[in-house]
């Protein structure tokens, strides 16, 4: 198992109605503690609380009990099939699995409103596949392992109950305030790998009003300005200058490189694969836990939009392909605003407008980037994103500015904050920093004198560590995958030309991002394949990228190479397997488990006549280990060639070696057999009450 194939291993799982009695506890993912971060390996008897990116599985003797954090950052994705069930906190992980072994099908709906989302998915349980549910943010898990039963508990978390005007919720703020400084300033004691961001706008501010209050060395770590404007960076440096600390100082950070793009294209894709658009492609992983601290998260009554406003703003831009896009979009939006409409917490169109962009938003794009920089050992840390302070109304019956909860903290924890402009030429209204004043004194904040935080000394030590050897960027791999002619035909069988059109020109005009776009395209597609494999009809690997040998193998050998010259390569290391069951009952084979994900299945015309439908299998992996069903009773023949390769109209030898068939654990070849197209190694037998037959294979390329 590779490091990275490792790391998947390590932060996903797959639990199915089978396997409950193997079900290990498990910490996936982190914590935030009152005192620091906690992860599988510290979890001992600390109470997890609902702040962090994790799922919790915690096993007794009869029940499995599975808790996710307080925005679901992982996803619980469940799927039935009858009395079976499987659950997995990563869907591509669920979907891989189920292809193989149960029906699935594609949500057509879902994949027309995820095309042009922006940033991710806008859809609250769905997914693409229609019979695996993301289960609510706040829903736990709770399995009966005797009687396979699965319940669900659903957590109150009071959110918007509290108003600042009341020593609750004054009492909630400070405890906010609190136990953010002492995680900080434990953190800052421990490690210099730390980064603060900062920007012009609020959300960073609310932030610094933390670390600028906790009594920490400032010296040592990084405190980072985007410069998405240079007006975000005119103010950071403005702040910088006024209490005296350095923008954009760059420390060494000890990390190592990925080795190859599918490592970088897993790290991304695990987590974020049909919900998130953005991908973050890290090339490294730290091999010290490096902590950042975002303003992810967003304490405003955002977007303030009635129902037909918050419909409108999303879906304008498709109006211009008519129902094809339109009409699935609106449809999930309103069934999601219909599921949120019972909650205690919405009063008016407004909250629930609010309440459906934040609980898509948080869990799709602020949740799953934080498990997918877990994943590197960067430890994403907002504040913003603490169930304790959702507890608290953005607004009061004398306030409706929107901005009220964050003039307050600034008003309480570090007022010098409030002197500088917000970004896009915004100031604060100067109404409500007087009603925040006036609340701040009838309920005092009882100020606490910490120490000074030193922090660790700066280690001497190289910035990175191994060969930086990616032969080819993932965003080029997928404008490559996008610009391929099979893609584009591929495409157009679902969607017209004109979209396939304008996704190749919003590459050229994004600036930010310029291939999400083409991400959800190639997901699409790439689910749509899964699906067709479920159903034993022609499959397409190529478009099965994440498990390709295009990427892998080569780059094993350093060889620099376009996905054209890496195609042409495929011959030399692809054995051909074919299979059919000859009758005269309409008979074929089904797949049931095929151990290679990469491998190519088709039901080519030729093979399917009056004696039945044929099956062929290309796989370049090596081994391949398959359970079929057959289908009516007939002799099971099984080809073992090399692969069908003509130049100038003549067929051309490609070798293969096969060292091992093995049927029913009944071993067939004894001694190595050499087979190409025209002189393939045949076997037969009968099938008759035998409906299903375990093949195994191993071969070697010449």
């Amino acid at each position: 198992m590779s490091g990275i194939d490792k790391i998947i291993d390590d932060n996903f799982f797959l639990i199915d109605s089978n396997n409950l009695t193997s079900v290990k506890e498990k910490l996936y993912g982190y914590a935030i503690g009152e005192n620091g971060i906690i992860q599988d390996e510290n979890i001992g008897d600390n109470i997890l609380g609902k702040c962090g990116a994790y799922v919790h599985v915690k096993v007794t003797d009869n029940y499995i009990n599975i808790n996710q954090d307080f925005i679901g950052s992982y996803g619980l994705y469940l799927y039935k099939y009858g009395d079976f069930f499987a659950i997995s906190n990563s869907f591509l992980k669920l979907v891989e699995y189920l292809k193989y072994n149960y029906p699935i099908s594609f949500n057509k709906d879902f994949a027309d409103a995820f095309l042009f989302s922006p940033l991710s998915s806008f859809v609250l349980n769905e997914t693409l596949i229609n019979e695996i549910e993301m289960l609510p943010d706040n829903y736990d898990i709770i399995i009966d392992k005797k009687n396979k039963f699965i319940t669900y508990n659903k957590i109150d978390y009071q959110e918007y109950t509290l108003y600042l005007d009341s020593k609750e919720g004054m009492d909630v703020l400070d405890k906010w305030y609190d136990k953010w400084i002492n995680i900080l300033r434990f953190i800052r004691s421990k490690t210099n790998d730390i980064v603060f961001e900062l920007s012009g706008g609020l959300d960073t501010r609310i932030i610094a009003a933390l670390w600028l209050s906790a009594n920490i060395n400032l010296d040592k770590i990084e405190i980072r300005s985007y410069l998405r404007s240079p007006e975000d960076l005119r103010i950071a440096s403005l702040i910088a200058n006024d209490f005296n600390f350095n923008l954009n100082n760059q420390f060494p950070i000890y990390k190592k490189y990925l080795y190859d793009t599918k490592d970088t294209l897993d790290i991304s894709f695990y987590p974020k694969l049909g919900f998130n658009k953005e991908m973050y492609y890290q090339g490294n992983i730290f091999l010290n836990p490096l902590y950042v601290f975002t303003g992810m998260g967003d304490l405003r009554r955002y977007p303030n939009q009635n129902i037909k406003e918050y419909i409108e703003g999303i879906v304008s831009p498709l109006r211009k392909y008519g129902d094809i896009l339109l009409k699935p979009s609106i449809d999930l939006l309103n069934k999601g605003l219909d599921a949120l409409s019972d909650e205690p917490y919405i009063q008016n169109e407004y909250d629930l407008t609010a309440a459906m962009y934040k609980k898509a938003r948080y869990r799709h794009h602020f949740g799953k980037a934080s498990v997918e920089n877990y994943l590197i050992n960067r430890i994403s840390l907002s504040p913003i994103i603490d169930p304790e302070l959702n507890k608290l109304n953005v607004i009061t019956n004398e306030c409706d500015d929107e901005l009220l909860l964050m003039i307050m903290i600034l008003v309480r924890f570090c007022p010098s904050l409030l002197n500088y402009e917000i970004e896009g030429n915004r100031n604060f209204n100067q109404e409500t920093v007087e009603y925040a004043k006036k609340i701040n004194n009838k309920f005092p904040l009882a100020k606490k004198d910490y120490a000074f935080v030193e922090g660790p000394d700066v280690e001497e030590r190289n910035n990175v560590t191994g060969p930086k050897s990616q032969f080819i960027n993932p965003d080029e791999y997928m404008k490559k995958i996008f610009s391929l002619d099979s893609f584009e035909k591929e495409f157009e069988k679902y969607y017209p030309k004109e979209i396939y059109e304008d996704i190749k020109r919003s590459v050229k005009n994004k600036t930010k991002f310029p291939v999400s776009n083409i991400h959800s395209a190639i997901t699409i597609i790439k689910y749509m394949n899964d699906v067709k494999f479920s159903e034993y009809t022609h499959y397409r690997s190529y478009f099965d990228w994440l498990k390709s040998y295009d990427i892998n193998y080569y780059e094993d050998y350093g060889m620099e190479m376009d996905l054209n010259s890496i195609n042409s390569l495929y011959k030399y290391i692809t054995a051909r397997i074919d299979i059919k069951n000859y009758g005269t009952d309409k008979n074929k084979i089904n797949i049931i488990k095929n151990s290679d994900s990469s491998s190519e299945v088709q039901t080519p015309i030729w093979f399917n006549d009056e004696s039945g439908q044929g099956t062929v299998i290309l796989s370049k992996k090596g081994n391949l280990n398959i359970t079929i069903e057959c289908i009516n009773q007939g002799k099971l023949t099984v080809y073992l060639r090399g692969i069908d390769f003509r130049s100038d109209n003549e067929r051309i030898p490609i070798y293969v070696k096969y060292l091992d068939l093995t049927i029913n654990n009944e071993k067939i070849i004894d001694k190595p057999i050499i087979a190409w197209h025209d002189e393939p190694f045949v076997y037969e037998m009968s099938v008759g009450d035998l409906k299903k037959v375990d093949i195994s294979i191993i071969w070697e390329t010449l």
